[in-house]
């Protein structure tokens, strides 16, 4: 008997999930044959709305983890399911390796998802936290009944959700079990994309790309996937004309996005000025001179 999983959807119902909802449903969910939802929180009339899930509860970041343990309470009253895959609005869930995935992994105390680690910088023996990443995560029955039951001890301090239930399972000795997501921080190429995988991840502004350009990721992913189902030879030399050109797009988008590389222009920028100021220390009027420019507008050397 196939497993039954439930796919809930973390949505702000801000940009960008808003924008790229619609052509989510119009692509991987169409090829799932499990309940998806999308779930929200600023709502005062907690519902389930076909696929939209509305919760009372913060739609802040800070308010992540409220709004996940309404959700699954939700569901858990309202449905059948062996497992709750948790994940983004920034994926894509190849149906057919995801089932074979689901197959394999055992009915009870599964937690399940890519490994991370918190904190990101400045982590010691002592304050570091081993956990499974909330953008692809597996919960079982029996798993999210603990989670729902001793939700008092969730930690909503921590910030981030799925960091929160991290500590929360450990505490109660369930192990993560290693998941998979293959990530793209640019344009996805064919001879980039492992159609063995399950889940797959776009991310694009940590690469100084807008993310409304990640309807074109989405798209690739599927458009891909398709064909490499297929592997038409013809069709394989137009997939590689697209990827030079959408990925040169998105190369040149990312080199000109001043904002997003302000910091390593300064730094580049500081170093060139630090360099001329060595050079002409050795003369004390240019040095002068230099001395004043550098007050004046709050220059930033090792002079």
């Amino acid at each position: 008997m196939k497993k039954k999983v439930i796919i809930i959807v973390q949505n702000s119902a801000k940009y960008p999930s808003n924008i790229i909802i619609p052509f989510i449903k119009k692509t991987w969910v169409k090829n799932t044959t499990h309940k998806v939802f999308f779930y929200e929180g600023n709502s005062k009339n907690e519902r389930i709305d076909k696929m939209n899930i509305y919760l009372d509860a913060p739609g802040t970041y800070a308010g992540m983890g409220e709004k996940f343990i309404k959700c699954i309470e939700l569901i858990e009253k309202n449905f059948q399911y062996d497992y709750i895959f948790n994940t983004t609005t920034g994926s894509y869930i190849n149906s057919i390796e995801f089932d074979k995935f689901v197959t394999n992994l055992p009915k009870n105390n599964i937690y399940c998802a890519p490994v991370d680690f918190y904190p990101p910088i400045n982590r010691t023996k002592e304050n570091s936290i081993t956990f499974g990443s909330g953008r692809g995560t597996f919960l079982s029955k029996d798993v999210i009944k603990l989670i729902i039951n001793k939700q008092n001890e969730w930690d909503h301090s921590l910030g981030l959700n799925d960091v929160s239930l991290a500590k929360l399972l450990n505490e109660h000795n369930i192990p993560l079990k290693i998941g998979y997501r293959q990530d793209f921080k640019s344009y996805p190429k064919i001879k980039e994309i492992n159609s063995n995988n399950y889940h797959y991840g776009f991310r694009l502004d940590t690469s100084g790309i807008p993310r409304f350009f990640e309807i074109i990721s989405l798209l690739s992913i599927n458009n891909k996937l398709k064909f490499l189902a297929k592997e038409n030879k013809r069709g394989y030399v137009l997939q590689h004309i697209y990827d030079f050109i959408f990925s040169s797009v998105f190369s040149i988008i990312s080199a000109v996005n001043i904002k997003h590389h302000s910091s390593r222009y300064k730094d580049y920028v500081n170093y060139f000025i630090n360099s001329i100021f060595k050079i002409f220390k050795k003369n004390s009027y240019i040095y002068k001179i230099l001395r004043k420019v550098k007050k004046s507008f709050n220059i930033k050397t090792q002079i």
